[in-house]
């Protein structure tokens, strides 16, 4: 197992284990399969202007709400950076405590 790997199956542990949500964004569309099988969903995909690159906001719902936040569709918000340079892009995941989370989830809906 890569490092990465590890530190995405390390983290989503701990989340599970505190009952939080996560968030990602992925600028690569080629690692958005992977966070899918790690129970990420895409939330939207985003561009800052029509020159950049496509970025995947993805939502991982709580434990306790996977099975109804997975059916209903719903996003959720963490702390997030993703980074990217040429070709090569890297993504930092947080996971978040619940009062964040809606903080964060009505900011991002503009609310």
């Amino acid at each position: 197992m890569g490092y990465g790997a590890e530190l995405m199956r390390y983290t989503l542990k701990k989340a599970d284990e505190l009952d939080l949500e996560c968030y990602l964004e992925s600028s690569k569309e080629s690692n958005v399969p992977f966070y899918q099988k790690n129970g990420f969903v895409v939330w939207r995909e985003w561009r800052a202007n029509e020159h950049a690159p496509v970025v995947w906001l993805m939502h991982r719902p709580k434990k306790s709400d996977a099975a109804a936040t997975a059916a209903a569709g719903a996003a959720g918000a963490a702390t997030t950076s993703t980074t990217t340079t040429g070709d090569s892009s890297s993504t930092t995941l947080a996971a978040t405590s619940p009062a964040t989370a809606s903080t964060s989830t009505d900011e991002m809906r503009g609310e």
